[in-house]
């Protein structure tokens, strides 16, 4: 069992002659996992792809001053070139509101978890697999009703 005290005694000495790293670990603990979109026709014509401007695009967040402490730690996660242009990243608060002022940029919102609501669409939607819309539909081949994107 560990000494109650000790504990406290190291917490404060930790603190007060290593403040940066309490600093850092409240920096940390902030971060979530945002999706950011972008308007590719605000490109500079200095990148060749879209991948390396969202690449750069976070790595300028992460030269940047947020509360006095350089920033580290922002990193991409994914890049989206198809259903929607833009790119998913791990960022705070304050690096979210210094991307708002990035040319280009749309829109960024938290990804969060959602409940699965279907594995199953057909029996989902009670449909039949020998009679009436579903057999007339060629079982739904070459239909796509919607993009479902169960998150990062």
């Amino acid at each position: 069992m560990r000494c109650l005290p000790c504990f406290f005694f190291l917490a404060s000495l930790t603190l007060t002659f290593f403040p940066w790293l309490h600093a850092e670990t409240a920096q940390i603990e902030k971060r979530r996992t945002y999706i950011v979109h972008m308007d590719t026709s605000f490109m500079p014509k200095a990148f060749t792809t879209h991948d390396n401007w969202y690449f750069s695009t976070v790595d300028s967040l992460n030269s940047a001053n947020f509360d006095g402490h350089p920033s580290s730690t922002a990193s991409l996660i994914y890049t989206y070139n198809h259903a929607l242009d833009g790119f998913s990243a791990f960022l705070s608060v304050d690096e979210v509101k210094a991307l708002k002022k990035t040319p280009g940029f749309i829109s960024a919102y938290r990804d969060k978890t959602v409940k699965l609501d279907s594995t199953h669409t057909p029996e989902f939607l009670s449909l039949n697999p020998s009679m009436d819309l579903w057999p007339d539909s060629n079982f739904g081949e070459d239909v796509i009703v919607g993009v479902l994107d169960s998150g990062i």
